[in-house]
This record gives structure tokens, C-alpha cells and sequence, in this order.
């Protein structure tokens, strides 16, 4: 805010250009204008109090500024500009505003106008107006790429009503056109910051707002039927109030005017605040320019961009929107911010809202808070987790899809841990590390700490971001960590089915009954063929030359004739073993195409799945034939494990190859390029 020669004066101007149309302020409440940075607001006076269910102000229709007020205007708008952005009113008002702020005195809001932030002034704090110095504290933030999108199209936005303003009356709008960010930015950021929702005067059954300024005669405006359009509206002085989100202050239509009423008594000198709404620092910097200390809603906001491109959760969310239409229930994320469909009809808390029209809320976007447990993770997270379930599930799980008019995911019991619980963990621990790390890579170029009201608020909301991401983080490390072995599940690494003692034959964790005599140690056959094929039984180079899908599949494979023809296997190996069949058919001991016991597939997907597997088991079998070549059974020892086995042959590979794409799972390192691909030993 610029420094006013005598603020006073317009207090009082505002007062009485107030209380002249039919407005109200309490005796016992004031507007005050405290200093540059906070501009004005209201108080109770000294030596005043306010009692509970007080009315403190009231504003009357009249004095509202919105796409309406472009009738009660003097001049007229082209139709051509009226027709382009007629489902667009924030556009609308944005250029309204900028035209009353130029005409200055000859606008009938010039007493609201002067008291607004001016564009000259460095008093907007919202990212739109960081300085370089000042982006540097969003850098890999969702924050600039929201602070990007939005100038762009502020800026095509304003770019295309001056030519369709300026192809009408060149004269008229030569002011508008000459610096977009000081006229349409300012407009644009004192409507974010400052309006209120329309869709909220629906509420008690009344008109969003008002119609006696509009003549319903004309029809120059397309929109002048606006009973149930969403669009921003000014409340002079009811939006000079502060946040807090505790405010007790609700509004109330009490004819044809807005009121704030208090539900507890002010005491003398207390600063009278409203609530914006339940918001994150994310979207308070964004819209406003400040954050809040310790806010309980900040949440990180992730976007899930593959999940589109997964037809699985595509056709699941199509069949729940044809549920949801069947019986009328509207199609809802619970875990994204949105606009409500039915607003409560008790007391209203008064909120500004930027306006989000309902067709904009994307399925894909989740909101991720700081977790102080981290076994809550599943169940504070439950929409992410029930999208990813199905992100991670296999042909399997699949399977077992549940869709509800509330909830599309894969069932999956707390404990023991699945598969899918630990793909879907997996998967969204890289996402974390991801985001993370498009954040902490800016750190040597962040100066030794903030200098502007700006940089602290940036500051503080990349440090919660990276809080509330090492906790979640923290907690998905903390599920694999515990799935790694437990009575019923095991996960293997290279490192197990390489070792020099043979992890099929001895009891390494793998079996879980008691009593049961395990077969005596004994020498890996493995290790030979994975050097012959590979050079190396390095687990480390294994991983980094992609073969680790190849070694797992030949142990696999390897592991399943030795149970058929009868060898002693460990207890949980051998039960797994048993379910693998069930879920992917007894593999064909014979040159097969075949991949599966069952030849029917309705699905292109498994279809397509079922080529790539061939093409694959194909490219494994020449590996196995040529070490068949160099074999002798002195070397194998034992019936089935030799690779001369003419039980070796696409069928058997192919089975192995769906085996350890359906069941593996590839973890994520400490670093980027760090990942690990396990297979889940388990039983369902």
C-alpha cells in the first residue's frame, strides 16, 4: 500500500459512501489502517465492546463490484469482447476493475478503489509479483510451476480482450494496453485475493446476487441469468477483514445486503478477522501473499500425471461415474479441496474462495499431509493409496477390483503385506523422492536465509513441503523395511538366489512352519549359468546391465521343476510355488505359444501383455540353449536343474517370465538410479 497523505480522510469517505446506500459499520467497530504492509482493516474500538450475535457490518448490493456491475455502468462494453469471455465473468471484472481504478474520481467505487493496494505500489505479496531474488525460494516447488501457468495465461487473457477491445474503440482503451502487469495482474491478484464466491449468496434459498441492476430487457449480456453461475464478487469493507481460520464471524443476507455477524464477544481492540477458508500455505501465498505459523491444513499437493495413461483405472473410474449417475452421487475425490455441492443451511462462516468451477477438479490430484505416525499412512492417504492400488496392481490383483459409488481399489488387507501394497508403496516413494528432489536440488543456490516479508513466506512454505515430504517418505520406507521378512512373506534379492548355498534347499527365512526338517546345505547351480551368460554374479553390475528380470526368471523356472519332480523345497517357497499355479496356470512342458493355462483372453491388454512375454520368453530361450550346449550332468547334479532339460522351452519360460513381472517389485535407492528389483514371496 503507498503512503496515504491522510488515511483518515479516506476512512471517512468510505464510511459515508457506505452508510449513503443503505450500509452499516457497529458503533463499537472501526477501520483502521495500521501500516503499508497491512493496509486496513477492522477493529474494536477502545473502551468498546462487541456482543455475541452482533451485526458488525453490513454491505448493500449496490455496492458490490462483479460481471453484473458492467450494466450499471456508464459505458458500453463491445459485444464482440462481452461474447468471448461470456463464460469467463472473472475475466470480465478483472478489465472492469482496471476501468473504474483509470477513471479514478469518476467512478462511483472510487471511495473503495483509493483503499485497495494500487498498482505503482510493491504491496502485492502473491508469487505474481516475486522478484527473481524472490523465486529463488520456490525453485522445484509446485508453487512456481503454479506461479508459470498462471502468468501465461493471465497474460493470453489480457492480450486477447485488448484486441477485441481495442478493434472496437482504440481511443477508449489506449490506457489498458500499455503494461499488462501493472493494470491486469493487479486486477486480476485483487479479485483472488480480495473477492468473495458467488455460488455462497445461493445459500437460504436467495439469488446469488441481487438483480436490481440488471434490466432482463438486455440481452447484451449473455450471462444475465446468473442463478447458478459461479463468478467473484467484491464486498467493499466486508473484505477489509483478515485471516484467521479460527474467526468466529459467519455472514448473513439480511435483505438485499451482505452482513458479518460475530458468534462470540470482542473485547476492546481486538482486530475483527474472517476466515478464507480451510487453506494450505500453498494456496494462501498463491492467492493472498502470506502463510500461516504450524497451519494444520498445509498438504503437499501431488499430481499424479501417468495416472491417465492407465486404462485400468481409467475403465474403473468410467464404470463408478456410470454408478455414481445410477444413483445420483455426485463424482467426488474426498481427499481434493473443492467447492461444495450442498452448502450447509446452518451459520455460515464468512470465507473468500477463489473460484473453482466444479468440471475443473481433477481426479489426479491428491493432497499429501506431515504424518506423525507412520503406520497411519495407508488409512490417512486412503484415495492416493486406492488409486495407486490399481496403478501397481498385476493381471492377478486385478482381478479383484472393487468399485463402489465411494471408493475404486484393490482389496488389501493391513497385514500380512501383499504385492500390491508394496508395488503401490514402491511406486509412490519414487514419486516422493522425485518431488523431493526437484527441491533440495536448489539448495546451494538459496541465500544463508530471507530478507523480504516475500522470501520468509516463500521460506516457510518450502520448508514445510520438504517436511511434509521426508515424513511420508520416512513412512513408506518404513512398510518396505517391514515387509522385507516376516512368518509369511520374504522379499528376495539377487543376493539371496546367488549365494553359494542354495536358497531353494535351506531353510534361509523362507519357511515358516516349525518341525518341519529341512534338507541339508547344499552348492547353488545358479551362480555357474548366471556367470557363463552374464561374466559377473555381481548383484550390483547384474542390476545395472537390466538383467535382473532374466536371473530371477531362470531361478523361477528352476525352483518349479524342482517341486514337480518331487525335491525337498522350503516350506513358504513350496506354498508360494502352489498359488503362483493358481494364478498363472500350470506352465506347458512343451514348445508353446501359449503362455498361461488359460488360452482365452477377451482382453487386448493381456493380449498385448501375452505377445511382449513371448517375445521375451523367446530371447531367454536361446540364453538356455546356449548353456545347455556346454553342460554336462556332472555339473547340474540333480534332475531339473540342468538346462539341457528338454522341460526348458518357451511354455516354462514364458510362465517364469509372467511370474516375475506379475510378482516382483522394484524398490527404490537412496539415490536416483538406485532402484532394486525383489520378488515378493507370499501366499493368497
Amino acid at each position: 500500500m503507498s503512503t496515504l497523505k491522510n488515511p483518515s480522510v479516506y476512512i471517512q469517505d468510505i464510511t459515508k459512501w457506505l452508510e449513503s446506500a443503505g450500509g452499516f459499520i457497529h458503533s463499537a467497530v472501526e477501520i483502521v489502517h495500521s501500516n503499508d504492509a497491512t493496509g486496513y482493516s477492522l477493529q474494536v474500538r477502545k473502551n468498546h465492546y462487541v456482543p455475541e450475535g452482533s451485526r458488525i457490518a453490513s454491505c448493500p448490493s449496490s455496492l458490490t463490484m462483479s460481471v453484473l456491475s458492467m450494466e450499471r455502468a456508464e459505458n458500453m462494453w463491445p459485444e464482440n469482447f462481452l461474447s468471448f469471455f461470456s463464460q469467463s465473468p472473472e475475466v470480465l471484472t478483472r478489465f472492469f476493475l482496471m476501468e473504474q481504478f483509470l477513471i479514478a474520481e469518476d467512478s462511483f467505487w472510487h471511495p473503495y478503489i483509493r483503499m485497495l493496494p494500487q498498482p505503482e505500489d510493491d504491496a502485492l505479496d502473491t508469487p505474481m509479483f516475486y522478484s527473481p531474488e524472490d523465486c529463488v525460494w520456490i525453485s522445484g516447488t509446485n508453487l512456481e510451476g503454479t506461479r508459470k501457468v498462471r502468468l501465461e495465461q493471465w497474460k493470453q487473457e489480457y492480450q486477447k480482450a485488448v484486441d477485441l477491445l481495442s478493434s472496437s474503440d482504440v481511443a477508449r482503451y489506449e490506457l489498458l494496453r500499455e503494461n499488462w502487469r501493472e493494470l491486469y495482474l493487479w486486477a486480476a491478484t485483487i479479485l483472488t485475493s480480495r473477492c468473495f464466491s458467488s455460488n455462497a449468496f445461493a445459500l437460504d434459498n436467495r439469488e446469488p446476487v441481487p438483480d436490481s441492476r440488471i434490466d432482463t430487457k438486455d440481452q447484451r449480456l449473455p450471462f444475465t441469468s446468473l442463478s447458478s453461475a459461479i463468478f467473484p464478487v467484491l464486498l467493499p469493507v466486508l473484505d477489509f477483514g483478515n485471516h484467521d481460520p479460527s474467526a468466529g464471524v459467519y455472514w448473513k443476507m439480511q435483505g438485499s445486503s451482505y452482513s458479518f455477524i460475530v458468534n462470540d464477544t470482542l473485547e476492546s481492540g481486538k482486530e475483527i478477522c474472517i476466515s478464507y477458508d480451510n487453506k494450505g500455505n500453498e494456496e494462501l501465498i498463491m492467492g493472498y501473499g502470506f502463510s500461516l505459523f504450524n497451519n494444520p491444513k498445509d498438504a503437499f499437493r501431488l499430481l499424479l500425471r501417468s495416472a491417465a495413461t492407465s486404462q485400468s483405472l481409467t475403465k474403473a473410474r468410467s464404470m463408478q461415474h456410470q454408478m455414481q449417475q445410477q444413483q445420483s452421487q455426485p463424482l467426488h475425490n474426498p481427499s481434493t479441496q473443492h467447492v461444495p455441492d450442498e452448502p450447509p443451511t446452518s451459520k455460515h462462516t464468512s470465507s473468500k474462495a477463489c473460484i473453482t468451477p466444479p468440471s475443473s477438479q481433477n481426479p489426479d490430484m491428491f493432497l499429501l499431509y506431515p504424518l506423525d505416525d507412520p503406520t497411519s499412512f495407508f488409512t490417512t492417504n486412503q484415495p492416493l493409496v486406492d488409486t495407486f492400488s490399481i496403478l501397481a496392481a498385476n493381471a492377478r490383483e486385478l482381478r479383484s477390483l472393487t468399485i463402489t459409488p465411494t471408493r475404486t481399489y484393490i482389496p488389501s488387507p493391513p497385514s500380512p503385506p501383499t504385492h500390491n501394497r508394496l508395488v503401490l508403496s514402491t511406486l509412490l516413494l519414487s514419486e516422493l523422492l522425485h518431488k523431493q528432489s526437484a527441491i533440495t536440488t536448489h539448495t546451494p543456490l538459496l541465500p544463508p536465509c530471507p530478507t523480504t516479508t516475500r522470501q520468509f513466506h516463500a521460506a516457510r512454505y518450502r520448508r514445510s513441503q520438504l517436511h511434509i515430504l521426508a515424513s511420508n517418505i520416512a513412512a513408506l520406507r518404513a512398510i518396505l523395511r517391514g515387509a522385507a521378512r516376516t512368518p509369511t512373506t520374504r522379499l528376495l534379492h539377487l543376493e539371496d538366489i546367488l549365494a553359494k548355498s542354495d536358497i531353494l534347499a535351506n531353510d534361509d527365512g523362507l519357511a515358516a512352519d516349525t518341525g518341519v526338517q529341512q534338507p541339508q546345505r547344499r552348492a547353488n547351480p545358479l551362480r555357474a549359468a548366471v556367470h557363463q551368460i552374464l561374466g559377473t554374479r555381481s548383484p550390483r553390475r547384474i542390476h545395472a546391465s537390466g538383467h535382473a528380470d532374466l536371473v530371477f526368471t531362470l531361478w523361477l523356472c528352476g525352483a518349479w521343476l524342482r517341486r514337480r519332480d518331487g525335491a525337498p523345497l522350503a516350506a513358504l517357497l513350496g506354498r508360494w510355488l502352489g498359488c503362483l499355479e493358481r494364478a498363472y496356470g500350470v506352465p506347458p512342458l512343451v514348445e508353446a505359444r501359449s503362455l498361461a493355462g488359460d488360452d482365452s483372453h477377451d482382453d487386448d491388454d493381456e493380449d498385448e501383455d501375452e505377445r511382449e512375454n513371448a517375445v521375451i520368453a523367446a530371447s531367454y530361450l536361446v540364453v538356455v540353449k546356449a548353456v545347455a550346449e556346454t553342460e554336462t550332468e556332472t555339473e547340474t547334479g540333480l534332475q531339473g536343474e540342468g538346462y539341457a532339460d528338454g522341460r526348458w522351452g518357451a511354455g516354462l519360460l514364458g510362465w517364469g517370465v509372467r511370474g516375475v513381472r506379475g510378482e516382483g517389485v522394484v524398490l527404490p535407492g537412496e539415490g536416483e538410479g538406485e532402484e532394486e528389483f525383489v520378488l515378493f514371496v507370499g501366499e493368497w
